[in-house]
């Protein structure tokens, strides 16, 4: 049994080598078109993720807009600018107690 496992293996590497020597250049072309057929496919979705991001951009840019129109047309400023006030002093407390956790 060891024996003829072994001459299949020696036949399979034989093919092998043989495939390899007889396929040399087409394997190779057919890497080289994978891979710029792939850095085409990623430069495509590249393309679409920042079309995506600018629209993005855009939206949140008019939101900010009507937001702040809509707390211009109230004369909600001042409790807009406490709010984000008490937010920012929140932020700093927990940045604080994370800082003082890390130096332990």
């Amino acid at each position: 049994m060891t024996k003829k496992l072994e001459r299949k293996v020696a036949e399979l590497e034989d093919w092998i080598a043989r495939f390899e020597a007889s396929n040399d250049d087409k394997l190779e072309s057919s890497n080289l078109n994978f891979m710029v057929s792939q850095c085409k496919n990623l430069g495509e979705r590249l393309t679409q993720v920042e079309q995506s991001h600018r629209q993005l951009e855009a939206a949140l840019q008019q939101n900010a807009q009507v937001v702040n129109d809509f707390i211009s047309e109230r004369e909600l400023d001042e409790p807009w600018q406490e709010y984000l006030a008490g937010l920012q002093e929140d932020a700093d407390a927990a940045k604080e107690g994370e800082d003082a956790e890390d130096d332990k």
